[in-house]
């Protein structure tokens, strides 16, 4: 299904009933690295799947911004009449989904957010890793120069938040745990033995996560 939202074409799916979990994916990938979580979760709630601007079967751009990104959600969440939803936002995903709690603070029940950051600077790259990224991409631009979010950003988020990074994680554990820190509700919680994404392309712990965090009152997470 399509919506043209913010001046944009965009890709999604929904599948199941209940409460609506917004699902957003990170960077150079679509809606399909959610494939077990949505199997997962469709029992429990009506998932929604995004492909973001510019990734997916979504409408290409010249330019790719964090902003816009959670813009154009919030106006699929109007769009499609969803009521104060939760949302998942993975990398990128998270990121936006920072941005979107932050700027619009009525959209959301809940947010959960996994390997995201506050800065560029705050990613540690593997040697020659950099070197090897297509600076003429609009994607990987965006990932190089933005986001650059402050803790009066974060913490304008009212919504139980929950801050997930792997033990492996290219983000820098103290800016998971600065953006922790500085929403009022904010929880961290560290996948062991993970890496930025091990846990969440179609495993099925990340389906547990959320599973154990929105089901059971916010008690202390079991992977």
């Amino acid at each position: 299904m399509f919506a043209d939202v913010n001046g944009v074409r965009i890709h999604y799916e929904t599948c199941g009933e209940g409460r609506p979990l917004v699902l957003l994916h990170g960077n150079g990938e679509d809606m399909s690295i959610f494939d077990v979580t949505v199997e997962e979760l469709k029992d429990f709630f009506m998932v929604v799947t995004v492909d973001s601007r510019g990734h997916g079967q979504s409408q290409d751009v010249g330019e790719l911004h964090y902003a816009d990104i959670a813009e154009d959600v919030h106006c699929l969440i109007e769009f499609l009449g969803l009521e104060r939803p939760v949302l998942f936002g993975y990398s990128d995903g998270g990121i936006a989904g920072l941005i979107l709690a932050s700027e619009h603070p009525d959209d959301l029940l809940r947010l959960a957010v996994a390997g995201a950051n506050t800065d560029p600077s705050t990613i540690e790259w593997a040697d020659n890793e950099l070197l090897c990224l297509d600076r003429s991409d609009p994607r990987i631009r965006m990932m190089l120069e933005e986001p650059h979010l402050t803790k009066w950003q974060l913490s304008a988020i009212r919504v139980p938040s929950l801050v997930i990074a792997g033990e492996f994680d290219m983000i820098r554990r103290s800016d998971t745990r600065f953006i922790a820190d500085s929403i009022p509700h904010g929880h961290m919680y560290i996948v062991p033995d993970a890496d930025h994404g091990s846990y969440i392309y179609n495993s099925e712990i990340l389906p547990r996560l959320l599973k154990d965090w929105l089901l059971r009152r916010e008690r202390p997470l079991r992977v």
